[in-house]
């Protein structure tokens, strides 16, 4: 029952439950503190606790809590603090009730569910021209981009939904699910998700037994997106190399320049939420080619990366690093003793590190031109991928015991 709560919870964020009824909005507030209660109560919170990225959250989160003493504004660090508070709460209720392999298949079905509604709701949208605002979703996915960075990031529960299909109907169920993510993709018209798209596939290609077929169907399926996507999204994605004379490229540049800037004024950054005021205040350039980019008052760095440089400083991006650094350590780890075959896994489980890397690479790539750090998408990966790793070592614990015990009978 807890397990589909959580899974309820996780819906109302994504698909904007309160779009279509207010009150629902309110649910995950009371929702996730019962369930977190429970797991409290009833595990040994020392299983999460002891994982370095556990750690290196905490880490981060009270860097957010130091904040509140020097912010520019204590109001935005505030909310940054009330945001990172329940998704960390989220953190560790996924940790304890996501338990087994089954369920896993189960949680990240309900992502690429989630996320099928939104692309339906917004057809409309996809047109691959509107990409600031208005689409029917979860607060942080009401932006194009950052819906189709989303999309890309979950694109490897796709992928692996399609390899760990129990049936053919199934499988033919997700190409179905995969097609709405592609819609959903081109139709934002995000260059930032081509480039996370791009990098996700190549490490798909890398990862494969088979690369040169492997990459033989990644430049086909490229061909064919591209030949069937608008003529929009293809110009845009042509754009690319002409940043220079992109006012929203350039808008980035002298975003990141701030951020630098920040840091360097700032060794604790600015304080969390608070990059678009330190902005405006202090760090808006007063000369630059108008005729390409006019100097705003609020500006977005639209990348994770800058975001934390500026809002933590230097500390807060290599915690943010550290904690990507170990994401994929961890996963690769596992993808090479599934690739030694060394260790008789369940199938279901075997498959998982290779498509998590791939929504890990996603979401990296897609981080450096997207700002969403308080976003959930990392704390969903980071849990399971935790949980993928301790699912790893029992199975490994299993057969070794069944041997210490067969050596001290003989």
């Amino acid at each position: 029952m807890f397990f589909w709560m959580l899974t309820g919870i996780y819906a109302i964020e994504y698909i904007g439950a309160g779009h279509y009824f207010p009150p629902a909005a309110k649910l995950p507030l009371f929702l996730s503190f019962g369930i977190f209660l429970y797991v409290v109560l009833t595990n040994p919170v020392t299983e999460v606790i002891r994982h370095r990225q556990t750690k290196l959250l905490g880490v981060f989160f009270l860097h957010t809590c130091l904040s509140l003493l020097y912010a520019l504004v204590t109001f935005w660090a505030f909310r940054i603090f009330k945001v990172q508070t329940g998704y960390l709460i989220l953190f560790v209720s996924t940790f304890f009730l996501v338990r087994d392999i089954k369920k896993i298949y189960y949680f990240m079905a309900a992502f690429v569910l989630f996320h099928m509604v939104v692309v339906v709701v917004n057809l409309d949208k996809m047109h691959a021209q509107v990409r600031s605002a208005g689409f029917t979703a979860g607060y942080f996915l009401g932006d194009g981009n950052d819906l189709a960075w989303s999309l890309t990031i979950f694109l490897g529960f796709v992928f692996y939904l399609f390899s760990a299909a129990p049936s053919k109907i199934i499988k033919l169920a997700v190409l179905g699910a995969f097609g709405v993510f592609m819609l959903g993709i081109v139709g934002t018209g995000s260059r930032g998700a081509f480039l996370a798209l791009t990098a996700s596939f190549g490490y798909l290609v890398l990862q494969s037994k088979y690369k040169i077929a492997a990459l033989c169907i990644a430049v086909l399926a490229a061909f064919t997106i591209l030949t069937v996507a608008p003529a929009t999204y293809v110009d845009r994605i042509r754009s690319i190399g002409s940043f220079q004379e992109d006012s929203s490229a350039l808008g980035r540049i002298m975003a990141w320049k701030a951020a630098a800037r920040m840091a360097t004024d700032n060794p604790l950054g600015v304080g969390a939420g608070n990059f678009n005021s330190a902005y405006g205040r202090f760090y808006r350039p007063s000369e630059v080619d108008s005729r390409i980019w006019r100097p705003q008052r609020w500006i977005s760095p639209h990348s994770v990366y800058f975001l934390v440089l500026g809002e933590y400083g230097f500390i807060g991006v290599i915690v943010l690093l550290a904690l990507l650094y170990a994401n994929f350590t961890d996963n690769h780890k596992m993808v090479r003793q599934v690739a030694a075959g060394n260790t008789i896994l369940d199938p279901a489980l075997a498959r998982l590190p290779k498509y998590l890397n791939m929504s890990l690479v996603a979401y990296a790539v897609g981080g450096l031109f997207l700002g969403g750090v308080n976003y959930p998408h990392i704390f969903i990966l980071t849990c399971l991928i935790l949980r993928a790793k301790t699912l790893f070592a029992e199975a490994v614990a299993v057969p070794q015991e069944a041997e210490e015990v067969a050596q001290h009978a003989d």
